[in-house]
């Protein structure tokens, strides 16, 4: 980041939280009162409020998911687009929120339970990743960015999380049969799509964002994702920007 754009991410950041002070770290979209925690970036928060957030994903799981089946969501972040889901789909499915960020379960929890459902809605503590326990993870200043790093990473900003597979979480939360996934993991799709085709199976719909920037550090490529999504039997049926539906 230039200096310019720093100082204007300040300016920014500055507005928001002297905003949140005032009025509390509350934000109405679509006609509910999300919280969000202090101190964030300013970019989501302005988002929230102008009720453009993460508009691509909730538009797409809108039109293409089915309402009768149960959805696994990566990456649950401030429980905003988790709230989506949780409305759109019918009260007696499940929905399981994946969020690697401790920081954030509270706020994800509290913000898709505002969708009701509570024993049908269940939000997790940890990561995708397959062979492993556990994952070292990047929490960053700005929320959203955060992101699995290798094992041998360190700083005060990095941790553990606890390690999970689409098989380890249907099997924890008695899903069978068809099934969803909403996914936006800072690209650690990859890993999704490189896990145990056996996972996804079953898997009906997948709202996905891409991260085709990211995927060269992690050696692969947006081409190698078309062609593990093609290998699995999905096809994708509309693409918003980076986001995409694709169904089998």
């Amino acid at each position: 980041m230039s200096r310019l754009s720093r100082i204007d991410y300040l300016r920014r950041k500055l507005v928001q939280d002297l905003r949140d002070a005032i009025f509390g770290p509350q934000y109405t979209m679509g006609g509910v009162t999300f919280t969000v925690p202090r101190g964030g970036p300013p970019g989501p928060r302005k988002a929230i409020s102008r009720g453009t957030y993460e508009g691509n994903e909730r538009g797409l799981l809108r039109a293409h998911l089915p309402r009768n089946l149960p959805v696994i969501e990566l990456g649950g972040s401030f429980g905003i687009v988790s709230h989506t889901i949780r409305t759109h789909i019918a009260p007696d499915q499940t929905l399981v929120v994946v969020e690697a960020n401790p920081g954030l379960i509270a706020t994800c929890a509290a913000n898709v339970g505002l969708g009701g459902s509570a024993e049908q809605t269940h939000v997790v503590n940890a990561a995708l990743a397959y062979g492993q326990a556990s994952v070292r993870f990047q929490v960053d200043e700005a929320i959203h960015t955060s992101h699995i790093v290798g094992a041998d990473a360190t700083g005060p900003n990095v941790i553990d999380v606890k390690a999970v597979t689409i098989g380890s979480l249907r099997a924890d939360h008695g899903i069978t049969g068809r099934y969803c996934i909403v996914c936006d993991i800072e690209g650690a799709e990859l890993f999704l799509m490189r896990g145990d085709a056996r996972d996804l199976a079953d898997c009906a719909v997948i709202v996905m964002e891409l991260h085709p920037t990211v995927y060269p550090r992690m050696g692969g490529s947006l081409d190698e994702m078309m062609t593990r999504l093609a290998d699995l039997g999905m096809q994708i049926v509309e693409w918003r920007a980076d986001v995409i539906a694709a169904r089998r």
